[in-house]
Protein backbone atom coordinates (compact mmCIF):
# COMPACT_ATOMS: atom_id res chain seq x y z
CA UNK A 1 0.00 0.00 0.00
CA UNK A 2 1.16 3.68 -0.58
CA UNK A 3 3.30 5.06 2.06
CA UNK A 4 1.46 8.84 1.38
CA UNK A 5 -1.99 9.80 2.66
CA UNK A 6 -4.46 9.00 0.65
CA UNK A 7 -7.85 10.21 0.43
CA UNK A 8 -11.58 8.39 -0.98
CA UNK A 9 -11.83 10.22 -4.72
CA UNK A 10 -14.96 10.70 -6.81
CA UNK A 11 -13.35 8.82 -10.16
CA UNK A 12 -17.01 8.78 -11.65
CA UNK A 13 -16.92 13.07 -11.42
CA UNK A 14 -12.89 13.69 -12.39
CA UNK A 15 -13.83 11.24 -15.68
CA UNK A 16 -16.61 12.67 -16.21
CA UNK A 17 -14.59 16.37 -16.33
CA UNK A 18 -11.70 15.08 -17.93
CA UNK A 19 -14.21 13.97 -20.85
CA UNK A 20 -15.70 17.45 -21.17
CA UNK A 21 -11.90 19.07 -20.63
CA UNK A 22 -10.54 16.67 -23.98
CA UNK A 23 -13.99 16.65 -25.77
CA UNK A 24 -12.80 20.71 -27.91
CA UNK A 25 -9.28 18.57 -28.20
CA UNK A 26 -10.41 15.14 -29.78
CA UNK A 27 -12.66 17.37 -31.92
CA UNK A 28 -9.60 18.95 -33.94
CA UNK A 29 -8.70 15.88 -35.04
CA UNK A 30 -12.42 14.54 -35.91
CA UNK A 31 -12.10 11.73 -32.93
CA UNK A 32 -15.49 10.56 -30.74
CA UNK A 33 -15.43 10.04 -27.62
CA UNK A 34 -17.31 7.02 -26.50
CA UNK A 35 -17.83 6.86 -22.11
CA UNK A 36 -19.65 4.43 -19.89
CA UNK A 37 -18.98 5.81 -16.49
CA UNK A 38 -21.22 4.48 -13.85
CA UNK A 39 -21.67 7.26 -11.06
CA UNK A 40 -20.54 7.40 -7.41
CA UNK A 41 -17.36 5.11 -7.95
CA UNK A 42 -14.68 6.16 -5.78
CA UNK A 43 -11.06 5.45 -4.89
CA UNK A 44 -8.52 5.53 -2.05
CA UNK A 45 -5.90 7.73 -3.76
CA UNK A 46 -4.65 11.26 -4.27
CA UNK A 47 -6.79 13.03 -6.99
CA UNK A 48 -3.47 14.96 -8.13
CA UNK A 49 -1.68 11.45 -8.87
CA UNK A 50 -4.99 9.61 -10.48
CA UNK A 51 -5.49 12.89 -12.96
CA UNK A 52 -1.99 12.63 -13.61
CA UNK A 53 -2.11 9.16 -14.75
CA UNK A 54 -5.53 9.94 -17.11
CA UNK A 55 -4.43 12.86 -18.15
CA UNK A 56 -1.08 11.47 -19.48
CA UNK A 57 -3.34 8.34 -21.12
CA UNK A 58 -6.12 10.43 -23.15
CA UNK A 59 -3.38 12.64 -24.35
CA UNK A 60 -1.31 10.05 -25.68
CA UNK A 61 -4.72 8.46 -27.04
CA UNK A 62 -5.11 12.00 -28.99
CA UNK A 63 -1.57 12.56 -30.19
CA UNK A 64 -1.36 9.08 -31.37
CA UNK A 65 -4.36 8.59 -32.72
CA UNK A 66 -5.97 8.47 -36.27
CA UNK A 67 -8.34 11.35 -37.26
CA UNK A 68 -11.47 10.16 -37.47
CA UNK A 69 -11.45 7.23 -34.93
CA UNK A 70 -12.76 6.86 -31.43
CA UNK A 71 -11.59 7.33 -28.06
CA UNK A 72 -13.26 4.91 -25.69
CA UNK A 73 -13.46 5.52 -21.72
CA UNK A 74 -15.19 2.47 -19.80
CA UNK A 75 -15.24 2.23 -16.02
CA UNK A 76 -16.85 -0.73 -14.02
CA UNK A 77 -16.31 -2.22 -10.52
CA UNK A 78 -17.73 -2.70 -7.09
CA UNK A 79 -14.21 -3.76 -4.74
CA UNK A 80 -12.09 -3.00 -7.38
CA UNK A 81 -12.30 -0.81 -10.22
CA UNK A 82 -11.30 -1.41 -13.70
CA UNK A 83 -10.93 1.77 -16.08
CA UNK A 84 -10.04 0.88 -19.97
CA UNK A 85 -9.45 3.62 -22.24
CA UNK A 86 -8.93 2.21 -26.04
CA UNK A 87 -8.27 3.83 -29.06
CA UNK A 88 -6.83 3.75 -32.52
CA UNK A 89 -3.22 4.60 -33.09
CA UNK A 90 -2.16 5.74 -36.32
CA UNK A 91 0.32 3.12 -36.42
CA UNK A 92 -0.65 -0.29 -34.38
CA UNK A 93 2.49 -2.58 -35.83
CA UNK A 94 4.61 0.25 -34.41
CA UNK A 95 4.01 -0.29 -30.84
CA UNK A 96 6.52 -2.17 -28.62
CA UNK A 97 4.31 -2.87 -25.76
CA UNK A 98 7.44 -5.01 -24.33
CA UNK A 99 8.90 -1.59 -23.85
CA UNK A 100 6.13 1.09 -23.50
CA UNK A 101 5.99 1.34 -19.45
CA UNK A 102 10.14 1.48 -19.60
CA UNK A 103 11.74 4.36 -17.99
CA UNK A 104 12.79 7.21 -20.93
CA UNK A 105 11.22 4.81 -23.84
CA UNK A 106 9.56 6.67 -26.99
CA UNK A 107 7.63 5.35 -29.72
CA UNK A 108 9.00 5.11 -33.49
CA UNK A 109 5.56 7.18 -33.87
CA UNK A 110 6.98 9.59 -31.03
CA UNK A 111 9.00 12.31 -33.13
CA UNK A 112 6.46 13.00 -35.65
CA UNK A 113 3.47 12.69 -33.47
CA UNK A 114 4.64 14.00 -30.20
CA UNK A 115 7.98 15.51 -30.17
CA UNK A 116 7.09 17.12 -26.76
CA UNK A 117 7.34 13.74 -24.98
CA UNK A 118 10.31 12.50 -23.05
CA UNK A 119 9.52 8.92 -22.97
CA UNK A 120 8.46 9.20 -18.71
CA UNK A 121 4.55 9.08 -19.15
CA UNK A 122 3.74 5.96 -19.22
CA UNK A 123 6.56 4.95 -16.59
CA UNK A 124 5.17 7.34 -13.91
CA UNK A 125 2.15 6.26 -14.57
CA UNK A 126 3.00 2.65 -13.64
CA UNK A 127 5.03 3.55 -10.42
CA UNK A 128 1.79 5.91 -9.20
CA UNK A 129 -0.31 2.85 -9.42
CA UNK A 130 2.05 0.13 -8.22
CA UNK A 131 2.13 3.20 -5.19
CA UNK A 132 -1.43 2.25 -4.15
CA UNK A 133 -1.36 -1.08 -5.34
CA UNK A 134 -3.00 -0.62 -8.48
CA UNK A 135 -2.08 -1.72 -12.12
CA UNK A 136 -1.92 -0.73 -15.56
CA UNK A 137 -1.64 -3.05 -18.89
CA UNK A 138 -1.43 -2.46 -22.18
CA UNK A 139 -3.28 -4.86 -25.55
CA UNK A 140 -4.26 -4.96 -29.17
CA UNK A 141 -7.39 -5.66 -29.52
CA UNK A 142 -8.08 -5.78 -33.54
CA UNK A 143 -6.26 -2.14 -34.87
CA UNK A 144 -6.87 -0.63 -31.26
CA UNK A 145 -4.90 -0.01 -28.76
CA UNK A 146 -6.48 -0.51 -24.77
CA UNK A 147 -4.75 0.61 -21.57
CA UNK A 148 -6.43 -1.33 -18.45
CA UNK A 149 -6.27 0.40 -14.81
CA UNK A 150 -6.91 -1.61 -12.55
CA UNK A 151 -7.62 0.11 -8.71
Amino acid sequence: MSKYKTFKIDISTILANKIIEYTPIFKNKDITIKKNIPPHLTANWTEKDFVRVIDNIISNAYYYSINGSTFELNVSGDKKLLIEMISTPTNVDNLDLNNIFTKGFRGVSSEVENSYGKGFGLYLCRLLLQSIGGSINVGIINENVKFTIML
